[in-house]
């Protein structure tokens, strides 16, 4: 996580999601791009999510979901 330098009031937060990932492998955004020194000196919070291989981001909301295989 990236905080502002500014932290006197609330900022936007700016979620960076993994892919099928879950940002466990070799393709996250710290190692694919330039997100995080971009996203640096922005007056922003940048949150990447770490989560198991294949999770989607619904899956994380409040907690894990285990969803049965074959399933939607």
């Amino acid at each position: 996580m990236l905080r502002p330098a500014d932290t006197s009031e609330p900022r936007p937060t700016l979620y960076l999601l993994s892919g099928a990932g879950g940002g466990i492998d070799t393709a996250t955004w710290k190692l694919r791009t330039d997100a995080p020194e971009f996203l640096s000196d922005k007056n922003i919070n940048v949150v990447q999510i770490m989560a198991s291989p294949a999770t989607e981001p619904a899956q994380t909301r409040g907690g894990l979901r285990r969803v049965k295989s074959g399933s939607r």
